[in-house]
């Protein structure tokens, strides 16, 4: 019942983890939503974080990350200097998965927000996207781009997609831009809620979590996952919201950046939370 009170926020991350990329080294977050469930009114805000954006990179205290590089005037070393970076590397930084990859991106994106707290997280790898939409027997969807992707072809259309074609729509980039990605992932997001909501599917939540959480790593117990499946239960799908970090993209370094509009993300956050 504590958890139900008021306002939780959790960090979505989907890692770039898959059967596909089994030897790769290391894994970031390209995907970052923070869905900000408000239980006193029934809705949720989902806000896409760009894996691009340029912030300050902060450890699992909340504190900036230094480099180990001083900052030199007139021939003096006065102090270390701040790790600024693309936001889906804190979770690198803080070691990923087995380390403090969580707390990284969790304090890393609280920052970001002006220090609006980031209550819990949910990591899950691309294998999960296409078990948990084959658990729920499919989405239909109205594909907008022709998706390539490995050999596989989705055309444009009216369609029902299984596990592996809504992983290969929410990951296409090609032609294109992260942000028409992410407006793509929270549209399927959008659908998928539909979906489960229009074949009474929602309560079935718990239990294609259980047959899907050796590949999701939270900090959500039971009970919690249950009383968000409780709530979308009763949730109509126009309280469900989506919103996107806006800002610009830049080169600098012969890297690719997201440079965050912060006067409009001080006005969603006022928008969202309520506080300045």
């Amino acid at each position: 019942l504590d958890f139900m009170k008021n306002r939780v926020n959790i960090l979505m991350l989907g890692i770039d983890e898959s059967t596909e990329r089994a030897d790769w080294g290391s894994f970031r977050t390209d995907t970052m939503i923070v869905a900000a469930v408000d239980f006193e009114t029934g809705s949720v805000d989902l806000i896409s974080v760009p894996r691009d954006s340029y912030v300050k990179i902060s450890d699992d205290k909340g504190e900036p990350v230094l480099t180990g590089n001083k900052i030199t005037t007139d021939g003096i070393n006065f102090e270390d200097e701040i790790l600024y970076g693309k936001i889906n590397s804190a979770f690198s930084e803080g070691g990923g998965a087995q380390k403090k990859g969580f707390d990284y991106a969790c304090k890393t994106v609280s920052r970001l927000f002006g220090g609006i707290p980031i209550h819990y997280y949910v990591g899950f790898n691309m294998n999960v996207v296409k078990q948990v939409v084959d658990a729920m027997g499919g989405v239909d969807y109205d594909v907008d781009i022709k998706v390539t992707m490995n050999g596989r072809i989705i055309d444009p259309g009216f369609q029902h997609l299984n596990g592996q074609q809504v992983l290969d729509y929410c990951r296409q980039r090609k032609a294109d831009s992260d942000i028409a990605r992410v407006n793509r992932q929270q549209s399927m997001l959008i659908a998928i809620f539909k979906q489960l909501k229009s074949t009474d599917q929602i309560v079935r939540i718990p239990s294609i979590y259980m047959a899907v959480e050796q590949n999701i790593q939270t900090n959500l117990n039971f009970s919690q996952i249950s009383s968000l499946a409780l709530l979308g239960l009763k949730m109509e799908s126009e309280a469900l919201q989506k919103h996107t970090i806006t800002g610009k993209a830049y080169s600098m370094m012969k890297r690719s950046y997201w440079l965050v509009d912060t006067v409009k993300l001080t006005a969603l956050i006022k928008n969202i939370f309520g506080v300045s």
